[in-house]
């Protein structure tokens, strides 16, 4: 038989799969415990609002029809909450077929397409796919976008810019002072996404709003989610905000096969930033607080120094736990090489959105004082 891997091209070939968290259930069963704390997929502690899951169960009787395409009830909410309209908004697969699309769409072989890194690895994967055109730009030394450095970066091959706010991994955040300013260095025929899937979870007044930039910038758009604080990442309902223009590119090559019957109906409806912190935002501010204490006391620097976003990382400085006691806490993240457990420099992942309970649970395991149950 033929080696058909062969016709598989080299960048394909070369690409390293994204390694997405073990299911709660396989961690289970392979470890022997029924108490798991994932930390692996920033998956939102509690279910969806009551009201999410009322909409849901008066959908599941039309699961013999094809999904809407356009989204038309769930996109006239969504512009009813923002105060846009109806064509300024985009819902795709989850985020990541947004984020797919405007490569495609925007970035031929031989252009480029900018991330930060460490941030959301679907950037690169996206890109190493797409003909190899993505191109990473490093954190600051406070494991912030360096826009600065993205906007030298940008060139006559450029197409597309990432900017994940907060980002993933790192919970940092950029102002809008500095959105401003790198895109008045930016050519406006360059798109630059705000990836804004933790957008709910931010206290920062300084955090950059889309909406009071998206009049001075129309080459700026926002991409949001309803996977994280309204706990829906079970289907998969990502969109993007931007201008009409921008808007429609993606919308006349998406999928529609892709769309889920959820969409059709107005609820599940965004609440804006103001009701997504009331659901989830103080909720985290306390498991953040119980977290960052307990990571000062082992010696770690936690990074963000405030609670912008929904999760934290924190860089080790010394070693706290054993490594099976790590692996307690962090179930289907074990902690190893870069982890507290070894004697070199890494991060892990703290699970900060989550109540007071829960982290102080994670605490006590990475203390050894906990196990599994």
């Amino acid at each position: 038989m033929a080696d058909l891997s062969a016709r598989v091209r080299a960048e394909v070939r070369e690409l390293k799969p994204y390694q997405a968290g073990k299911p709660i259930e396989d961690v289970q069963r392979e470890l022997g415990i029924s108490r798991v704390m994932k930390l692996a997929s920033n998956e939102y502690l509690e279910g969806p609002f009551p009201e999410a899951i009322e909409a849901i169960e008066r959908e599941l009787g039309q699961l013999n029809r094809y999904p809407d395409p356009g989204s038309y009830e769930l996109g006239h909410a969504v512009a009813e909450v923002y105060g846009i309209t109806p064509e300024e908004v985009f819902f795709g697969n989850g985020n990541n077929e947004i984020l797919e699309l405007l490569i495609h769409l925007l970035a031929e072989p031989g252009q480029e397409v900018l991330y930060a890194t460490p941030s959301f690895p679907i950037y690169g994967l996206i890109c190493q796919t797409h003909y190899k055109v993505g191109r990473a730009v490093p954190l600051d030394a406070n494991w912030v976008h360096d826009l600065p450095a993205m906007a030298e970066a940008v060139n006559e091959r450029t197409r597309l810019v990432f900017i994940c706010n907060p980002n993933n991994p790192t919970g940092t955040y950029v102002t809008g002072e500095q959105v401003a300013s790198f895109m008045d260095r930016v050519p406006s025929d360059v798109v630059v996404v705000l990836d804004e899937p933790y957008v709910e979870f931010v206290t920062a007044e300084d955090y950059a709003d889309w909406f009071s930039l998206r009049d001075s910038y129309p080459n700026l758009v926002s991409l949001r989610s309803f996977s994280k604080t309204y706990s829906l990442a079970g289907l998969r309902i990502g969109y993007l905000l931007g201008s009409e223009e921008i808007v429609s590119l993606p919308t006349g090559c998406g999928n529609p096969s892709t769309s889920t019957v959820w969409r059709r109906r107005r609820r599940p409806r965004p609440s804006g930033r103001a009701n997504g912190w009331r659901r989830g935002g103080g909720r985290t501010a306390a498991g953040w607080t119980t977290c960052r204490r307990a990571c000062r006391n082992w010696g770690w620097r936690s990074c963000p120094p405030r609670p912008t976003s929904s999760w934290r990382w924190s860089r080790r400085r010394s070693p706290i736990s054993s490594t099976a006691s790590c692996t307690r806490a962090s179930s289907s993240v074990p902690c190893n090489s870069s982890g507290p457990a070894s004697g070199a420099s890494g991060s892990i992942p703290v699970p900060t959105r989550r109540t007071s309970s829960s982290s102080a649970r994670w605490v006590g395991c990475c203390e050894g004082r906990t196990g599994p149950e």
